[in-house]
């Protein structure tokens, strides 16, 4: 029998925490049961909980190297640039 995931009351969640570069709710998940419909090849998912993109990754182990939302969500991407670009002026 497979381990059941329920972090912060979040079905199929393994953890959460916040990313030190954007300040935005990062969650891992074990994708088929929290819901998500994911390839079965890639069940384990991180999540930025703020733009609702992710990736999914074959193994717990890989899923818990991806750390910031940069390596993945565009829209974190975007506003991280912005910012940066506004404090080199």
């Amino acid at each position: 029998m497979e381990k059941q995931y329920l972090y912060n009351g979040f079905s199929g969640c393994v953890t959460q925490w916040k990313s030190r570069e954007t300040k935005t709710q990062v969650g891992l998940y074990h994708g088929v049961q929290s819901g998500m419909e994911c390839d079965p090849e890639t069940k384990w998912c991180v999540v930025c909980e703020e733009h609702h993109t992710l990736v999914g990754h074959p193994t717990l182990a890989l899923a818990r190297l991806t750390r910031s939302p940069l390596e993945f969500c565009d829209d974190c991407r975007e506003k991280h640039d912005a910012s940066h670009q506004e404090h080199t002026r």
